[in-house]
């Protein structure tokens, strides 16, 4: 994911939460700041969102790209499902 956002503060919230497997707790909080990336795994056990709501001016918005590559690999312990992705509102 590849966030767009010039200027971000951090009292507009927004910020991509990466939760653990279990989903009992938050491990990493990134901020979407201009011109960062982040990369990581999306799977069936991949918890992650922006659960606190915007608070941004009006007219601002939280802009980002995101990228999927796909693989065939199947891990130990991998379910194979299709699933899209849910949006919270």
């Amino acid at each position: 994911m590849l966030y767009l956002n010039d200027p971000w503060e951090e009292t507009w919230n927004g910020d991509l939460e990466l939760w653990s497997s279990n989903t009992s707790q938050a491990v990493k909080s990134i901020s979407p700041i201009f011109n960062r990336m982040v990369i990581f795994r999306t799977d069936n056990r991949s918890y992650h969102g922006h659960p606190a709501p915007l608070n941004v001016p009006q007219g601002m918005l939280r802009k980002s790209i995101a990228l999927y590559y796909y693989s065939s690999d199947i891990y130990p312990g991998d379910e194979i499902f299709e699933q899209t992705t849910v949006y919270v509102q």
